[in-house]
């Protein structure tokens, strides 16, 4: 059998961190998790909070679950992931996703392919995504 891992989960909140959260970490961290997460919702990225509370926690992994793929680019999602893995000497895990229905269908930055036919020679029926919906 494998060696059980557990993660702490941080939740989601949007006007500030829930009170005690840093404590909770650490305390976590003590009785020996693997890994701690939390996610993003409108109002609060998942980086942030991970950065803070990898500054003051030695061992545990941090985890996002999930980076919304809308809202920033590739690149800005590499360099971000890059990033908080070397400043926190190797502990990211880095989980991406496309969030829920308010974020990603309420500024049009995301739209299905679906229903469209694929460029010639393609396959492949995907998720396009651009800036905010333009005039024809």
């Amino acid at each position: 059998m494998a060696d059980l891992k557990l993660g702490y989960n941080t939740g989601y909140w949007s006007a500030g961190p829930p009170s005690g959260a840093l404590e909770a970490i650490q305390e976590a961290e003590k009785l020996g998790f693997n890994s701690i997460w939390t996610a993003e919702a409108y109002g609060s990225d998942a980086l942030t909070p991970l950065s803070w509370w990898g500054a003051h926690t030695e061992s545990v992994q941090l985890g996002t679950g999930i980076m919304q793929i809308s809202a920033r680019t590739p690149a800005a999602t590499a360099m971000a992931s890059l990033t908080m893995d070397h400043l926190s000497n190797g502990r990211f895990i880095c989980g991406i996703g496309a969030s829920g229905p308010q974020v990603v269908e309420g500024d049009g930055t995301a739209k299905s392919t679906r229903d469209r036919s694929p460029a010639p020679g393609s396959t492949s029926k995907s998720c396009e995504l651009s800036g905010p919906a333009r005039p024809p």
